[in-house]
């Protein structure tokens, strides 16, 4: 088990404000309190809390909330030793792995991403020294490449030796395993390890692959401008422990700022877009990764920017990209859109014979990826009311993953351009109406009496702590989840501490929702209101002993046992004094 002090250090020194606007668009918020988009589910109001002076966020859309542990888990889908160990890291904090399984398992990861950056070096100094990367250098600059950009993004170039990145690597430590691990190299001989391995990239323009963080992951190998027609154009890293590439989007670290500017993200096919349209002022621009957009791409860019814009290629091939694109952004509440460039020009292309202010007024006019999708469809089926009828069913399953004031407008220019009325759409999706998961956090169940008294204990510790101390654990709650919190905040832990002891998920998001509503009551209604609802916690607990006590005397009504129904009555008695006592005070509060 991580040392709670470490992990308390931790908070200390990674603001979760500076881990959450990595991915989500942060704005001030009130009370110091800062608001975006959920990177959680899908929405159009900000209703996601970070809260930078107690180290917490919370989603009132989701009900998903915590600390900055909690953030990250949820955000990349890791296990909470991993995200400690990566926040440690960020932290400078040194931390010491608790089975040999787990340090194997992390010197693996941390080995892989130095192989990979020693890798980029070694490519690095071969396109900058060796005169056979001449013909790339010009290939670079023809193509209007600066040397900023090749900076930037680590660009290099692999030999044409079979051995040459191995015997490098070999020199600064690296095994042959880790070489096949990384995705670099290949064994000469699978069955038989000792024959070594030769190097997966030969003769090509190397292009490193970052992760959200800026590490390298994993390499795109351009062929030569000069390479024969059966050479495939690019060679791309193979998945590694370390390299998705449907959780990867390239540029997206050297992106997301100017993601959160710009207010939308740019998605093309290629690195090379990628590095032209930054080099020309459109840092938001992304790719991916010799593969289909995928959900978790969208999960990437929908925290940053509401609204996506392909620049997919105008060929057959691009069209399907952007068709099947539709539906990923719809179910990630992202916008998307599509741009065609004049001619059927990829972005790097265009760039080069064009100015910026030309690609920009282009930008301006990208048009909804659904006007893509209903002149397919049109073109597909026709327009007679077969064909119409076959639009409408190929759209209902967009239709029906679409928010209701997007689909009205979809259904309104479905209606505008084709003449099919609304309430036939309609009523063909009501027909075929799906039910559908609620994926929200359960929230705990907390009698509201107690919800109200955490709220005190976490906005107004010492006056809470001043009128508890003198009341016994037993009568505020039977819950022992709920008193167990309860007793940790007395204690003056702080909140983030608290949550980590805390294995109820829904009581955890309970209590982090009520940390974010600072206005409950007002300071003057303070003293006031915990005395209130301190009785009030204390009457129901009598009158639910009364009940039990009425309960047990009537069974001894039926028998013989006197002495335990005196008893009995006499401890009813007691309990409808206290009660009445307590009314009285309740009484006299609200005259106050």
């Amino acid at each position: 088990m991580i040392d709670r002090e470490i992990l308390d250090d931790i908070r200390d020194r990674v603001p979760i404000e500076q881990v959450v606007a990595q991915v989500v668009a942060l704005r001030p918020g009130s009370g110091g309190r800062l608001l975006g988009l959920c990177p959680f589910h899908s929405e159009r109001t900000p209703s996601f809390t970070v809260d930078p002076v107690r180290k917490l966020f919370y989603c009132f859309g989701c009900n998903k909330g915590g600390d900055v542990f909690k953030f990250m888990t949820l955000h990349q889908g890791r296990t909470f030793p991993e995200v400690v160990k990566d926040l440690a890291e960020t932290a400078g904090i040194e931390l010491k792995p608790e089975t040999e399984e787990e340090r194997q398992k992390q010197r693996k990861r941390t080995d892989l991403f130095e192989v990979l950056s020693l890798a980029a070096d070694h490519f690095s100094s071969n396109l900058e020294i060796l005169s056979e990367a001449g013909a790339v250098r010009e290939y670079l600059i023809d193509r209007g490449i600066v040397q900023d950009s090749i900076d930037n993004f680590r660009i290099g170039y692999a030999t044409d030796s079979f051995d040459q990145l191995p015997i490098f690597l070999r020199k600064s430590g690296v095994s042959s395993h880790q070489m096949v691990q990384s995705g670099l190299a290949r064994w000469r001989d699978p069955e038989d390890p000792e024959r070594g391995v030769y190097s997966l990239f030969r003769k090509r323009i190397m292009v490193p692959i970052f992760d959200f963080r800026g590490r390298i992951v994993a390499f795109g190998g351009r062929c030569m401008p000069n390479a024969k027609s059966d050479v495939p154009k690019y060679i791309n890293s193979p998945e590694t422990d370390i390299y998705k590439k449907s959780t990867v989007l390239y540029g997206f670290s050297h992106a997301r700022s100017a993601i959160q500017k710009s207010g939308h993200t740019l998605i093309v096919e290629g690195y090379f877009d990628v590095i032209s349209l930054h080099q020309a002022g459109f840092k938001q621009a992304v790719a991916t990764c010799g593969t289909a957009l995928t959900e978790q791409h969208v999960q990437l860019i929908r925290p940053v920017s509401p609204k996506a814009i392909t620049l997919f290629d105008m060929d057959e091939a691009g069209i399907r990209a952007s068709r099947r694109s539709l539906p990923l952004f719809l179910k990630g509440n992202v916008e998307g859109m599509k741009l065609d460039l004049p001619d059927g020009k990829d972005p790097d292309e265009f760039l080069q014979n064009h100015s910026s202010d030309e690609f920009n007024q282009l930008i301006l006019k990208a048009e909804p990826l659904f006007m893509l999708e209903l002149r397919q469809l049109a073109e597909q089926y026709g327009l007679s009311p077969e064909g119409k009828h076959q639009i409408v069913a190929q759209l209902l399953p967009l239709f029906k993953i679409m928010k209701p004031i997007t689909r009205d407008g979809a259904i309104d220019t479905l209606t505008q351009k084709y003449g099919i009325r609304g309430e036939t759409i309609r009523s063909q999706m009501s027909r075929r109406n799906e039910n559908t998961e609620d994926v929200r956090i359960r929230k705990a169940f907390i009698p509201f009496l107690i919800r109200d008294l955490l709220w005190f204990l976490i906005h107004f510790p010492f006056k809470a702590r001043q009128h508890l101390e003198v009341m016994d654990p037993e009568i505020i709650s039977a819950d022992a989840e709920q008193l167990e919190l309860i007793v940790m905040l007395m204690e003056g832990q702080e909140l983030a501490q608290v949550l980590v002891h805390m294995t109820n998920e829904a009581l955890k998001s309970t209590v982090v929702e009520l940390s974010m509503h600072s206005d409950l009551y007002k300071v003057e209604q303070v003293d006031n209101a915990i005395k209130q609802i301190l009785i009030r916690i204390e009457l129901d607990y009598y009158n639910k002993q009364l009940l039990k006590e009425q309960v047990v005397c009537n069974d001894l009504s039926h028998s013989e046992d006197h002495t335990a129904l005196i008893q009995r009555l006499s401890e009813v008695h007691k309990i409808k004094l206290r009660i009445t006592e307590l009314e009285v005070q309740i009484k006299d509060l609200n005259k106050v």
